[in-house]
């Protein structure tokens, strides 16, 4: 089991009684199967962590924050960073930004031990990848969803990949010198600024750290 125990805890937290935790398999893919396979036995609704329209919709909403933060600070963005696993955070804040500012570039960001992204770029479609590191468990994901690839590919022209040694040093460097707990998915677009350096020279950026369920010690 590679869950965070505060991502655990936090589940427990806000769940209360109604979340009943089960904990199956080393990757996001096994426990999806596991769900899906208790959702059919129990007569249950499974809800796609990232494959659904409305759940995209729902990540999409950040997009629609940065822009009006940076409208009321007088910020213009020349590119927003955004990591990547199965793809609903990517899918939905290109589509908003794309929609509302499509002068903004959309990037995307991903473990180079876990690039289903591309993969599904380069096939054409989503595939599964044989074996992934778990390391950025958050986006630590073998098949990235239809409906993610088709509004990424829609949207986006840029995907980068970034070591989980770089992600690790930028976990590091967050916490003793900004005072952020990111966990590793979350720090994916800080530690792809090092990766896109030349490219981003001069132009103001926006990196979205998603996630901070990580267990410090």
């Amino acid at each position: 089991i590679t869950t965070p125990q505060q991502k655990i805890g936090q589940v427990r937290f806000f769940g209360g009684d109604f979340v009943t935790i089960k904990l199956v398999g080393d990757t996001f893919d096994a426990s999806a199967k596991a769900a899906q396979e208790f959702t059919v036995s129990e007569n249950r609704t499974f809800i796609d962590p990232f494959d659904d329209a409305h759940v995209q919709a729902g990540q999409g909403t950040v997009a629609y924050e940065i822009l009006e933060e940076a409208r009321k600070e007088s910020i213009d963005f020349d590119a927003v960073l955004v990591p990547v696993g199965g793809g609903g955070l990517i899918a939905g804040v290109s589509t908003y930004i794309k929609e509302t500012s499509p002068e903004i570039e959309v990037i995307g960001v991903e473990a180079n031990g876990a690039r289903s992204m591309k993969a599904a770029f380069e096939a054409g479609g989503p595939v599964k990848l044989k074996e992934i590191d778990k390391f950025a468990d958050g986006i630590a994901v073998q098949k990235v969803g239809q409906l993610t690839y088709e509004a990424t590919r829609q949207h986006i022209q840029t995907l980068v990949g970034v070591d989980e040694g770089l992600i690790s040093e930028t976990l590091i460097d967050l916490y003793s010198k900004q005072g952020i707990v990111a966990e590793p998915a979350g720090a994916a677009s800080i530690a792809s600024l090092e990766v896109l350096a030349e490219y981003i020279k001069g132009k103001t950026i926006c990196c979205i750290i998603s996630g901070g369920n990580n267990d410090i010690n």
